[in-house]
Parts: structure tokens; C-alpha cells; sequence
């Protein structure tokens, strides 16, 4: 690694919550169950052939796989819906505990 590049830390999480695009699809919001209203990007070509093929996947909470980050327009975070998650069964077992994973990738690309 060249010392002189930048160090990128990223991360990835799980979020709960109900997608509703905006006229440009991709940016819209995510409300979460408790009501909270996130910013969201669908980020993944996958993604957005999986809503567009099934639509039915807009009328409910879903799981979503997703890449936080500072927001660009606003000064909160923004998040980039990358897959539905596919194992709400494991989310399930955990309720009522706390389970916080962290991971840390060093990268030298930024995007």
C-alpha cells in the first residue's frame, strides 16, 4: 500500500424497514418500523430488477442488506440498499438481545 493514498473504512449492516421510491426509483425512503424516515439509494442493478419484476416487494417491510454513509444532501446518514436479506430467521432468534458486529475493510479505492 502507498502511504501516500488515503485509507477507506467502510461498513456494511441490516436494516428493517418499508421502501418507498421517489419519481427517480433509485433515492427514496426507508421507514423504519419504528417510524423513523432514512434516505436511501438502491445501489445494486440486482436490486432494482428484483422491485421492478415484483413490486409486491414495495408494499411491506422488508430486510435489506445495506452500506451506510454520511449523506450528501443532508447531515445525517444515507444508506445504499445493496440485497434483501434473505435470513430473517436468524434476525428473529435475536430479538431481545443486542448483537453489534463490526467490520473494518482497508481499502485504497475509494468508491
Amino acid at each position: 500500500m502507498n502511504q501516500s493514498e488515503p485509507i477507506v473504512y467502510k461498513a456494511a449492516g441490516i436494516l428493517k424497514g418499508q421502501y418507498f421510491p421517489s419519481t427517480k426509483f433509485r433515492t427514496g425512503i426507508l421507514v423504519t418500523p419504528d417510524g423513523d424516515k432514512l434516505p436511501c439509494n438502491i445501489s445494486a442493478g440486482k436490486v432494482a430488477k428484483l422491485l421492478t419484476n415484483d413490486s409486491s416487494l414495495l408494499e411491506s417491510q422488508q430486510t435489506w442488506l445495506s452500506y451506510p454513509r454520511v449523506g450528501e444532501e443532508s447531515s445525517g446518514f444515507e444508506f445504499d440498499l445493496i440485497d434483501l436479506y434473505h435470513k430473517p430467521e436468524r434476525l428473529e432468534r435475536l430479538k431481545g438481545k443486542v448483537e453489534v458486529r463490526v467490520f473494518f475493510l482497508k481499502s485504497n479505492n475509494p468508491a
